[in-house]
C-alpha cells in the first residue's frame, strides 16, 4: 500500500506540487504561491486529531483549517491551510525546537511568542486564554503524546497553531468535507 500513497505523491508533483516537509508518517505538498497544502499520511492518528478540532470549534484556531479529509485505502489525503514554519524559526530567541513539549511549556512558549510578537510589532497583543483551555481539552482527549517544536507551527499573523500533537495509530474512517465530519462504516 506504500507504493499507492508514492503514485499519489508522485501525481502531485507531475501537476505542480512541491514538498515543503514531512515527518515519519506524512509529508506536505503546496503549489508555490497556494494559501492551501495538502497533507498525505498513513498509519498515524493526525486524522482522529483533524476531526476532534472541528468537532470541539479548534479548526482554523489553535489548530490548523481543515478543509477536507478523505481516505484512499490505507492513507489518507487533506487539504488544509498553508501555514509559516515551525516555532524554530524563533528559535534564537525562545529555544523549544529539539524537546517534548508538557502542557504547561506549550502555554509558556504561547506566552513568549505573544511577548515577541508585542515587540516586534510594538504592540501589546492581547491574551488569549483560550489556548490554554484548548491545550487542557487536547490532553484530556489523549492528544498531545507527540508535542514538541516540529508540531507547532505559527501562521502569517504570528499566531500558534499546533499541527500534529499525538502519534498513534488508529483505525478510525471519516470524511471531512467543507468543515463538516462524516464517519464510515
Amino acid at each position: 500500500m506504500q507504493f499507492e500513497m508514492e503514485q499519489y505523491e508522485n501525481k502531485l508533483r507531475h501537476l505542480g506540487y512541491e514538498k515543503l516537509g514531512g515527518g515519519l508518517y506524512s509529508n506536505v505538498y503546496a503549489k508555490p504561491d497556494s494559501d492551501r497544502v495538502v497533507k498525505i499520511g498513513r498509519a498515524d492518528c493526525w486524522p482522529d486529531y483533524a476531526c476532534w478540532l472541528i468537532e470541539n470549534g479548534y479548526s482554523g484556531t489553535f489548530g490548523p483549517k481543515i478543509y477536507s479529509l478523505k481516505f484512499h485505502g490505507d492513507f489518507y489525503v487533506a487539504s488544509m491551510e498553508r501555514l509559516v514554519d515551525t516555532i524554530g524559526s524563533i528559535e534564537s530567541a525562545y529555544d523549544y525546537s529539539h524537546f517534548e513539549l508538557a502542557k504547561n511549556d506549550l502555554w509558556q512558549l504561547y506566552q513568549a511568542v505573544r511577548n515577541w510578537l508585542g515587540d516586534y510589532n510594538g504592540d501589546d497583543l492581547p491574551q488569549v486564554p483560550d489556548f490554554k483551555e484548548f491545550i487542557e481539552k487536547l490532553d484530556l482527549a489523549g492528544l498531545t503524546g507527540d508535542l514538541h517544536g516540529g508540531n507547532v507551527m505559527i501562521r502569517k499573523d504570528g499566531s500558534l497553531v499546533v499541527t500534529d500533537p499525538s502519534a498513534h495509530y488508529s483505525d478510525n474512517r471519516f470524511r471531512i468535507k467543507n468543515g463538516n465530519v462524516t464517519y464510515l462504516e
